[in-house]
């Protein structure tokens, strides 16, 4: 898990992008996070990545408390229950099969 992480930190910390919703589920993504108040140094960018991410931990077997340290990691400083609502709106958005 610890490589799986450190990858997921870099990758987000050389990526950078402007902020926008390629798709409809990047948006509806993102209105959940907002809704909640959730926001990341790296803009929407960022979290729609961290979304993506969440999703091919858990295809790669990872569990959602191991989905949500990744999160916590890359997250600005997210509380757990921050942490939580993201991987939950990921999990809805992107890959609804991991809801549990």
């Amino acid at each position: 898990m610890t490589k799986a992480i450190l990858a997921v930190a870099a990758a987000l910390t050389f990526s950078s992008g402007v902020a926008h919703a390629d798709s409809d589920e990047d948006a509806a993504f993102l209105r959940a996070l907002h809704k909640q108040g959730l926001t990341a140094q790296g803009g929407d960018q960022t979290m729609i990545k961290i979304g993506h991410m969440v999703c091919d931990l858990r295809s790669d077997g990872y569990s959602e408390n191991a989905a949500i340290g990744m999160a916590k990691l890359n997250g600005n400083s997210f509380s757990d229950q921050d942490a939580k609502v993201l991987v939950t709106s990921a999990e809805a958005a992107y890959c609804p099969e991991y809801i549990s």
